[in-house]
């Protein structure tokens, strides 16, 4: 399947939207978990943790295999496995 509706440019609706979240994530400092699928189409699973740890540096990250960008439809029990996993760890 085809992500079909990602912001990449400044004619996208959500552009703006998206921009303006992107610049309040750094304020977060909170235990902060990445899930990504294996065989994400959209961006490969070491690009996404180098993006992602710009904003989140003490961010944990999970790679789920045989999963795409959808990882919560692709593998569900792994991915909530996951999370339970994460936050016992951090309540």
């Amino acid at each position: 399947m085809a992500i079909q509706d990602v912001p990449l440019d400044k004619d996208h609706p959500s552009f703006g939207t998206m921009k303006n979240i992107e610049g309040q994530l750094k304020k977060l400092n909170v235990p902060t978990l990445l899930v990504w699928g294996e065989d994400d189409q959209l961006m490969a699973p070491e690009l996404a943790d180098m993006a992602w740890k710009l904003f989140y540096p003490h961010s944990e990250m999970h790679i789920v295999p045989r999963a795409g960008h959808f990882i919560q439809e692709d593998a569900p029990e792994e991915v909530v496995a996951i999370i339970k996993d994460f936050l016992g760890r951090n309540p």
